[in-house]
């Protein structure tokens, strides 16, 4: 009986099974121990001075270089500016969208209070009358906003209904869609509440795909803006002041059609980006959009910085991972010469107005296959307004006021009173009006123009922006 139960007992240390279970159970041990220290020991500790960190990794934009004539008079450079940012950080429940439109109404309120206001860079605008209308008149253009609203790649994409879209059918479609709405009251908040919130709430998407990228809200803000936004941070989460550069130009008159100008990278202008490309910008990025600040973009860009840190619930740093400084852009010395491109300039200038003047006649109707002698070819006034409209120029005029105005609050335009008469004639009036009213509150009067030799010879539109 004794040699029996040795056999069993020895056949059982000796067992492979048994040598798990006995680990299985050191390892049981173990965990139990570590449990009882933690939960029952440390328990009071750790429950006191619990912190929820979330890593973050941002990108850090460097500082755009300079450029120079060649006598290094600076033409173009960089000046120092706050932003208000939002980054979105906002847990994905069914009441995101109310918690995100509560933070940007705050965010409006504070801005507006001090005399600053918040993006208003999207396609679609306010009329004179308050309606919806799209900024771009091309169809084009237009249709290319259309498809980039519904997320389609090419226009081609789009149906033949959300080609048909209209301006307010676009707006309702953001604010209420089931599944990409922005959960806003278009129907009873006013329209232009409406907009500011969708454009924002536009601009934050753009940067949905590429998680903790800050979103501009509002840049080149007052002090009594950054003041009252970081007073009321605990109260806007993902809210925050960025230092930002904006563009200066010295003496652009002289020297727009060669420097040109920067502006934010569009969809088109990102989905033109070769995939190597692609690494070194994002949809936040500024870059040049012609002249010598497009060409040579990539050497006045400079190389980004990134940092990796902790936050808490709130938002609030609480430790910095890793830190690599932004490299500035290299600065730009060209071959023309500041002052004598001035003079240049000036001298052709009066050289042209001249030759204008001389030509300039104040008749409708006029058929240059009738004069032999190219001497005696004249400018009739009527082809000269027609070109006016035909060339866009008013809209380069509107584009250049944006650009050089950021809080546009009003306009006030003169017209001399030929070009009224022709505007009401050839039926462009309506249109001239429409397009002056998407740079905000207009209202203007007629003059009489300049008259030399009792002839109308420098028909002006002369615009005066209130900010």
């Amino acid at each position: 009986m004794f040699e029996k139960i040795k056999e069993v007992f020895h056949r059982i240390v000796n067992s492979r099974l048994t040598v798990l279970i006995l680990a299985f159970c050191v390892m049981f041990a173990i965990l139990v121990n570590r449990l009882f220290y933690l939960q029952i020991v440390k328990g009071d500790y750790y429950l006191n001075n619990y912190k929820l960190q979330i890593k973050k990794t941002r990108e850090l934009s460097g500082t755009r270089g300079n450029i120079y004539d060649r006598n290094g008079n600076l033409l173009a450079y960089n000046e120092l500016a706050y932003s208000v940012t939002f980054e979105d950080n906002i847990t994905n429940d069914s009441k995101k969208n109310d918690t995100i439109n509560g933070i940007l109404e705050k965010v409006m309120q504070i801005v507006e209070a001090h005399g600053d206001s918040v993006i208003s860079d999207f396609g679609v605008v306010l009329d004179s009358a308050g309606n919806y209308q799209f900024l771009q008149t091309d169809e084009t253009l237009k249709l290319r906003f259309i498809a980039d609203v519904y997320g389609k790649k090419t226009i081609d994409e789009l149906s033949d209904a959300q080609k048909q879209q209209s301006a307010e059918d676009v707006i309702h479609y953001l604010c209420t869609d089931d599944t990409y709405g922005y959960g806003i009251d278009d129907k009873n908040l006013d329209k232009s509440h409406v907009l500011k919130l969708v454009t924002m709430r536009y601009a934050i998407g753009l940067n949905s795909f590429q998680k903790y990228i800050p979103t501009v809200l509002a840049s080149d803000v007052s002090d009594e803006t950054v003041a009252a936004i970081m007073e009321n941070l605990d109260q806007m989460d993902g809210v925050d002041i960025a230092e930002d550069s904006l563009r200066r130009y010295t003496d652009s008159k002289y020297f727009a059609s060669i420097i040109g100008y920067t502006g934010k990278i569009s969809q088109e202008e990102y989905d033109a980006l070769t995939k190597e490309q692609k690494k070194k910008y994002s949809l936040s990025d500024i870059v040049g959009k012609s002249g010598l600040e497009q060409t040579m973009d990539e050497v006045l860009q400079g190389t980004k910085g990134e940092i990796s840190y902790y936050t808490d619930n709130v938002g609030k740093v609480t430790d910095t991972v890793s830190k690599k400084d932004p490299g500035a852009g290299n600065d730009v010395y060209l071959t023309i010469d500041k002052d004598l491109q001035e003079q240049t300039y000036k001298l052709l200038e009066e050289k042209l107005a001249g030759i204008v003047r001389s030509k300039l006649r104040n008749v409708m109707n006029y058929d240059p296959s009738t004069t032999n002698d190219s001497s005696e070819i004249i400018i009739p006034v009527d082809d000269a307004y027609n070109a006016f409209i035909a060339n866009e120029i008013l809209d380069e005029t509107l584009q250049r006021i944006r650009r050089d105005f950021n809080h546009i609050s009003g306009v006030f335009s003169i017209n001399c009173v030929f070009r009224y008469l022709l505007f009401s004639q050839e039926h462009h009036m309506e249109d001239y009006l429409k397009t002056m009213s998407t740079l905000g509150d207009h209202a203007g009067l007629i003059g009489f123009g300049e008259h030399y030799n009792q002839q109308f010879v420098n028909q002006t539109m002369t615009c005066v922006v209130f900010e």
